[in-house]
């Protein structure tokens, strides 16, 4: 999903580079929503269901984050757009460190044997990409003030 980010960012004119990074937090939302339905959600006859549904969402927020003209958004509805991102980026973030977390924090207290390929697929990617969510819901936060910030400058004053 990375490239998609950095297509919009380098095309000419470039795009924006943070609506397109929450418009594929969005798109990802309802993966994290399958984890805690699992046992439900992959009999047979849900994947039939559910994949083709998960399917096209992710590909329908790459298209809408590729798009060359997006709809124009107001200061608040985008600010909005922007810090739900955040959320979303910050609970994968708080999940991979957390996990990685535990991985390393059981590795030291008491290693049970065989669990060290599990421990090193916890903790291998979870610590870099925990890092980039976490900086990316940073990131996306900000944005969202400031756009926060511009919708508070552009509105009538009373005097």
């Amino acid at each position: 999903m990375a490239f998609v980010v950095r297509r919009v960012a380098v095309r000419s004119p470039p795009g924006d580079t943070w609506r397109a990074a929450a418009t594929l937090a969005y798109g990802a939302l309802p993966f994290a929503l399958y984890v805690p339905l699992w046992r439900e959600l992959t009999t047979r006859t849900a994947l039939l269901i559910a994949f083709p549904v998960l399917y096209v969402w992710g590909a329908v927020a790459i298209w809408m984050a590729l798009r060359d003209t997006p709809p124009p958004q107001t200061p608040r509805m985008r600010s909005v757009m922007l810090a739900g991102a955040s959320l979303i980026y910050a609970a994968v973030s708080l999940t991979l460190l957390g996990a990685a977390g535990f991985a390393i924090l059981m590795r030291l207290w008491s290693p049970i044997e065989g669990t060290m390929v599990v421990s090193l697929l916890l903790v291998v990617p979870g610590l870099p990409l925990g890092a980039l969510a976490g900086w990316a819901s940073l990131n996306l936060f900000m944005a969202a003030r400031v756009a926060q910030s511009s919708r508070d400058a552009d509105a009538p004053t009373i005097s």
